[in-house]
């Protein structure tokens, strides 16, 4: 008496059929996802450096934002202390996707009353081959401006 089962050639079939899906899927998953690490970076940075801006404000005590664009690529807030001698670090960490480039000095210092010098930190995806530039303002303001990467522009990738 025979059993009913699957045979070998349908479970060749249904196993390529999976494959598929997963081949069509995948890269769509992870290009949805580095989207979003990106997004949660830049809304991240934003709000740690109006953090910044407002603590050194508040307390009447300075701040420093330090862009290292070495591996790991970070950005690193030091706050002073009311006690001397004491400071406190948070580092938010830039995305393996994104490749953080800056050629005006990677401190700035924000001072008592949220004063900071201009400059420009950009940030280059070679995936995308967008180019995001962070614009720092006198008052400590911060704004994105998005672009695309120049033909031939060096990326340490």
């Amino acid at each position: 008496m025979r059993r009913p089962a699957f045979t070998l050639a349908e479970m060749v079939a249904t196993l390529a059929i999976l494959a598929l899906t997963l081949l069509i899927v995948t890269p769509k998953a992870i290009g949805s996802y580095r989207r979003w690490e990106e997004q949660r970076f830049y809304k991240q940075l934003t709000q740690e450096w109006q953090q910044t801006i407002a603590r050194s404000r508040s307390t009447g005590l300075r701040s420093e934002v330090v862009f290292s664009t070495g591996r790991p690529q970070d950005v690193q807030f030091y706050y002073e202390s009311a006690e001397v001698g004491v400071t406190t670090k948070h580092v938010l960490l830039v995305p393996p996707a994104i490749d953080m480039q800056n050629r005006e000095g990677n401190r700035y210092r924000i001072e008592r009353d949220g004063f900071v010098r201009p400059g420009t930190v950009w940030f280059d995806n070679p995936a995308t081959g967008k180019r995001t530039f962070l614009k720092i303002q006198m008052g400590g303001a911060i704004k994105y401006v998005e672009g695309y990467i120049p033909a031939g522009a060096p990326c340490r990738r």
